[in-house]
């Protein structure tokens, strides 16, 4: 038997996933609504691999490094509907306050500072 490939598919896993507007009851079929909680989650672990000097570079990070609650199961759902359902998922009220790394504060100040006037 041939070793097990480390390497992800990017290949959708389900033959059905060609879909019509009219496939959808309502926008709850496609849309994960984040509520307070679920943004709070976010920025607090944002927060902590900024703490942690972990957020760059953005291509480095996984799953592992994200240590949510509640919201990784909401996000394993979606992941499974985008990988193995309907190929997509609209992720609506994601944090936009609070969401800002000393990275992204870091480069908006020094493109601000290098603005001519």
């Amino acid at each position: 038997m041939p070793p097990k490939s480390t390497t992800p598919s990017f290949q959708h896993a389900s033959v059905s996933f060609a879909w019509r507007a009219s496939s959808f009851r309502s926008p709850s079929d496609y849309v994960l609504e984040l509520d307070r909680q679920d943004r709070d989650e976010i920025v607090a672990a944002l927060a902590f691999l900024d703490r942690g000097g972990r957020i760059a570079p953005a291509h480095a990070l996984t799953k592992n490094d994200f240590r949510f609650r509640a919201l990784g199961a909401k996000f394993a759902h979606a992941y499974e509907d985008v990988r193995s359902g309907k190929g997509f998922v609209v992720l609506r009220g994601l944090p936009v306050e609070g969401a800002c790394t000393s990275a992204a504060r870091s480069r908006r100040t020094r493109k601000a500072s290098s603005s001519p006037a």
